[in-house]
């Protein structure tokens, strides 16, 4: 698909997803236990008419899957009737639906993180209301300088991302996150915005976060590599030692942070201040590309899929 964000890839990706959901339940439908056909229909009737679901929709989809490889028909029948209410993803390049983690508006998707991600979901602790709407103003400066700027970015990013959920690290954590994303939920990025205080950030931040969401979506049918998870090696954006798959993720990101600050710093929309911190940030990405692609030239067990995402990140990285 080539390295350079565009809409059109968006549009591919999401559209692959949502077709891969709607699948995935037809199956699931024709093989689980009596009901479930009838329970999932809403939905599926949904999907085959063009909509497109968001992340609290792909997340029940996992937590479905999973009652029924337990063998437990009660519960997967409970989660088939949850995806029936799941709200509909905003129209591509619209407003985001922006919540805080703890909120009122927030308390579906967060039921569903905790449930899919166990333990993992405490590192994202709830802001408060204040610093939730102020970040919402950041985010749409953000938001609206890759508009201007890096109009292909923007479309790429509008066409995945439909949710933002904010939230912070828990008191004393070793490990303090900026952002994230998970591939069980499609859609969906967690931001911390006491790292991202000026519009510039929070335009890199959504070229990074939206890196991986591509790369989700670019491996619904193969992996980046065949590394076994726990083989830990150094990550160019982490102190701790992560797995290869997380080394290929950042080092393709650093790639394309990297290729966003340039683009700002050269389409004439940011102040003197703003254009110097770009060039800064830029080297800085540039750097720890070159160190993760060194990590998985000598480690990295690619297929030919992540061969072909290195190779295309490097060859623009030169």
């Amino acid at each position: 698909m080539g390295f350079v964000p565009s809409a059109a890839r968006g549009q591919q990706l999401n559209r692959g997803m949502q077709a891969d959901l709607l699948g995935s339940l037809l199956h699931l439908a024709e093989a689980g236990p009596a009901g479930l056909q009838e329970a999932l229909y809403p939905t599926m009737e949904r999907l085959s008419a063009g909509q497109s679901l968001g992340p609290e929709a792909f997340g029940l989809y996992f937590q479905l899957a999973e009652h029924l490889l337990l063998d437990e028909p009660e519960p997967a029948l409970a989660v088939a009737h949850r995806l029936a209410a799941c709200p509909a993803r905003p129209d591509p390049g619209g407003a985001w639906c922006v919540r805080g983690r703890g909120s009122l508006e927030a308390r579906t998707l967060d039921a569903i993180l905790d449930a899919r991600l166990g333990e993992e979901a405490d590192a994202f602790h709830p802001l408060g209301e204040a610093d939730v709407q102020a970040f919402e103003v950041l985010l749409r400066a953000g938001r609206e300088l890759l508009a201007e700027g890096l109009p292909a970015l923007h479309g790429e990013l509008t066409a995945i991302v439909s949710d933002v959920l904010l939230a912070q690290a828990p008191p004393g954590a070793r490990y303090e996150f900026d952002g994230a994303s998970h591939y069980q939920f499609w859609g969906l990025l967690l931001l911390n915005p006491r790292h991202h205080r000026d519009r510039l950030a929070v335009a890199e931040v959504l070229a990074h976060e939206s890196g991986h969401s591509v790369l989700f979506g670019m491996c619904r049918e193969q992996a980046l590599i065949e590394n076994a998870d726990d083989e830990l090696y150094p990550s160019p954006l982490r102190e701790d030692p992560r797995p290869m798959d997380g080394i290929v993720h950042a080092t393709y990101v650093s790639a394309r942070m990297a290729w966003a600050m340039e683009g700002l710093a050269g389409s004439g929309c940011l102040n003197d201040a703003e254009h110097k911190a770009a060039l800064l940030a830029a080297a800085d990405d540039r750097r720890r590309f070159q160190a993760g692609f060194a990590t998985v030239c000598e480690h990295a067990q690619l297929t030919p899929l992540g061969r072909e995402v290195m190779e295309d990140a490097r060859g623009w990285v030169g």
